[in-house]
């Protein structure tokens, strides 16, 4: 079926294309860019208990790394079922009551924009963003090495460990039966696709050291000789109530998918365009009173609230590229 890009087009908030086997980017700022996150040991404990009971809750999520930087956070992991909105809805509803309690604050802690969950292409795509997660606090200007950044973490060195994270005393408490654990343990993983070789983890870590060292270079080698690195003391001695001077541009780029590769880029572009003309025209045909009608693979709401019914194969139309 031959379709105009336009089709999909709409004033108001698209849908979220939602399916299983994907890997996703994860960020999200504070309120306002308040320095929340300024790492000190209740946060970063905190933070990590949150996470914690949040993979307890959805075992689909394969977590690769994680980065607090004091105003934003990243997040990468492999969805397995498609649970990346309600995995993110837990985590996020817990660190923002546990956060607002540690700081004595009401309103939003979150910024009101929605969370943003971009897939990522293909393996080397994973492994540019877990450099790139990696390297903020680098890029930045705050610690020369990833492993010096103060605020709660966990980096690919953390492979084969168990991390166990005792409950904080803030906040989480005995509630009767809904006890929660005195302690919960994470896991970091591997990508799936390195698994699947005898050699994945050496394999793994070897592409990574290397692409991570490769962007360190880069930086260090663009930095003035009069540029000073803020120190994890400074950095812990920020207030969390002020913001960064200058602040991060208002509106920035949202992508719902990420990749390197042309073609690859293509063919998510392709994929996501179809699913929001195939969804529009769903949704019309069910605000006009026809609540058999299918809507397409990956809708998640519908799905979810309304028990719609769903395609059994992705919907794929014809239009011309905008990579051209």
């Amino acid at each position: 079926m031959q379709l105009s890009a336009e089709n999909a087009d709409n004033k108001c908030m698209l849908p979220r294309l939602i399916t299983e086997n994907t890997t996703i980017f994860a960020t999200r700022r504070t309120s306002e860019q308040w320095f929340f996150f300024k790492p000190d040991k209740i946060t970063n404990q905190g933070i990590l208990y949150c996470l914690g009971l949040a993979l307890m809750k959805f075992p689909s999520i394969r977590l690769l790394v994680a980065l607090y930087m004091s105003n934003h956070s990243h997040l990468i992991y492999e969805d397995d079922l498609g649970d990346a909105p309600a995995f993110t809805a837990e985590l996020h509803r817990n660190i923002a009551k546990f956060m607002n309690t540690h700081l004595k604050r009401k309103e939003n802690f979150w910024s009101s924009d929605k969370p943003s969950l971009p897939v990522l292409g293909d393996n080397n795509d994973t492994l540019m963003k877990i450099v790139y997660t990696m390297l903020n606090p680098v890029k930045a200007g705050l610690v020369h090495l990833p492993s010096l950044w103060p605020g709660a973490k966990l980096l690919p060195s953390d492979i084969g460990k168990e991390i166990k994270i005792k409950r904080p005393k803030k906040f989480f408490r005995s509630m009767g039966n809904n006890l929660l654990p005195a302690e919960v343990t994470i896991k970091l993983h591997i990508p799936r696709d390195y698994e699947q070789t005898t050699e994945g983890k050496h394999l793994y870590l070897q592409h990574f050291n290397q692409m991570l060292q490769s962007e360190l270079d880069d930086i260090m080698e663009k930095r003035k000789p009069s540029e000073k690195w803020l120190g994890v003391e400074r950095i812990k001695r920020v207030d969390p109530f002020s913001v960064p001077k200058p602040k991060s541009p208002l509106w920035r780029l949202k992508p719902n998918f990420i990749s390197a590769d042309r073609d690859k880029r293509y063919s998510m572009w392709l994929k996501w365009k179809s699913f929001q003309v195939a969804y529009r025209l769903a949704w019309k045909k069910y605000i006009d009173g026809d609540h058999e009608v299918e809507f397409p693979l990956g809708t998640y709401k519908m799905r979810l609230h309304h028990n719609v019914k769903i395609l059994p194969e992705f919907v794929i139309y014809e239009m011309p590229s905008p990579y051209e």
